[in-house]
């Protein structure tokens, strides 16, 4: 993952409260449009669409599950996306 991934991958991690990782569910629920505004990328765009690909593969997000979330864009940060920028 590079720097701008891992720098956007932070942004959504600090949406979801210390812990929720074991609660799971929708805790867990990170909304990308407005973190990719904030990062100067356009929600929706090529560029976003690309970015959110990346971080799906690695493992890092998932979709959510419902699809009226996964309309507007609504994620889950995974474990592995946690941990990986709490190593940080």
């Amino acid at each position: 993952m590079d720097d701008r991934a891992l720098h956007y991958l932070a942004a959504l991690r600090d949406q979801v409260s210390p812990g929720a990782e074991h609660t799971g569910g929708d805790a867990l629920n990170v909304y990308t449009g407005v973190t990719a505004i904030e990062h100067g990328i356009e929600p929706g765009s090529d560029e976003h669409d690309a970015l959110l690909n990346e971080l799906v593969s690695g493992g890092y997000l998932a979709p959510h599950p419902r699809t009226i979330f996964r309309n507007q864009r609504v994620y889950r940060i995974t474990l592995k996306g946690i941990a990986a920028v709490d190593r940080v």
